[in-house]
């Protein structure tokens, strides 16, 4: 297939263990196969230990220079701005997220947006006046698919183990008041897994779990549905787009560890309930492949044909000849983005040593 000489960057600060790294290692991944250039430039280059991937992963500083006028640069994490607006090429922001810490990059005149849900889409209109191109996360269905050699534990509830607005906290405090009620629990809090860890832990699993506070997509929601698995969680936003309170699992407020426990409840004590909501979520699931988002992306970079989807829908906006007041937003982005980045490489760092350190 032809690429036109077109290639295509997409920028990860790292590639540590995360909903919206998977999602982006995925998308290069399957560009790659088609038969584009497609490069991940991270701050170190170093590739991931819990995932596969056959697409290059460089040092991005390997190409700040070499980057030409007809290359495609996609910027995923919002504090990434400031590389985005030293390099050549088209530009973009594949918008996972609607909490963003530099929301001054909706005031930059970029080339085009993506957003990874109905609700990101609808958030960025609304609060930026920014349209963007809807193109939904897709999921492997080779490994999240329900599994006949594992069993499947009708009082175990499983959760993702993340602190803060993930919600972690808030699960734990539910599974508590579940088990005050007398309804034994069979409860895993997990993290750090492979995707074929994960996919056989939501298969082992009655009940998954999330208590986030606000996701951009929800991607561990779509997979336990993917592998069976009934679904309680928060009414978190970006996951509208499949999960339907009632029908593919119930929704509870975010932050009530009271509510998630009635859920929960709920769903061990119904097995009829529990196996519905399993079935439609499952169902739904089917329709979240990677085909559809891999040819939406092709289309909207002109991959196959050679002229982007964008450039239909805008022309050009080139930052190079930008008024006094964009000049001005571009100044304010630099000094947002070396705060958090230098953040979240603190973060970093402090999650290491906790996972080494013997004290917490």
């Amino acid at each position: 297939m032809a690429n036109h000489g077109r290639r295509v960057f997409f920028l990860l600060p790292h590639v540590e263990i995360r909903g919206g790294n998977k999602t982006v290692l995925e998308v290069a991944d399957r560009l790659m196969e088609r038969g584009h250039a497609v490069h991940v430039l991270t701050d170190t280059g170093r590739r991931p230990d819990w995932l596969d991937v056959r697409a290059p992963i460089e040092p991005r500083e390997r190409w700040r220079k070499r980057i030409t006028d007809d290359d495609i640069v996609i910027m995923t994490w919002d504090y990434d701005a400031d590389y985005l607006l030293d390099v050549r090429g088209y530009k973009g922001y594949y918008i996972q997220h609607f909490m963003h810490f530099v929301e001054d990059v909706f005031k930059l005149p970029l080339d085009f947006f993506v957003s990874v849900s109905s609700y990101v889409q609808t958030h960025t209109l609304e609060t930026y006046g920014v349209h963007s191109h809807l193109i939904l996360n897709g999921i492997d269905h080779a490994v999240f698919r329900p599994r006949a050699d594992v069993m499947r534990v009708d009082n175990r509830v499983m959760t993702l183990g993340w602190s803060g607005w993930k919600g972690a906290e808030d699960v734990e405090k539910a599974i508590k008041l579940v088990r005050a009620q007398g309804q034994p629990v069979d409860f895993t809090s997990v993290h750090n897994l492979s995707s074929e860890e994960m996919a056989r832990a939501y298969c082992s699993s009655a009940v998954y779990v999330s208590g986030s506070w606000y996701e951009g997509f929800g991607l561990p929601v779509l997979e336990a549905m993917a592998c069976g698995c009934a679904v309680a969680t928060t009414d978190s936003k970006g996951i509208d787009d499949f999960a339907i309170d009632g029908e593919t699992c119930l929704k509870v407020p975010p932050r009530d560890p009271q509510a998630m426990a009635e859920a929960v409840l709920r769903l061990l004590r119904d097995p009829g309930l529990r196996q519905r909501l399993a079935v439609n979520g499952l169902a739904v699931a089917q329709r979240f492949g990677w085909e559809r988002s891999i040819d939406a992306w092709e289309n909207l970079l002109g991959l196959r044909t050679g002229r982007p989807l964008f450039l239909e829908t805008g022309a050009q906006k080139g930052l190079a000849a930008s008024s006094p007041e964009t000049l001005q937003v571009m100044r304010r982005v630099r000094q947002t983005c070396a705060r958090r980045r230098r953040g979240e490489r603190l973060a970093r760092v402090k999650s290491a040593l906790r996972r080494v350190l013997p004290f917490r």
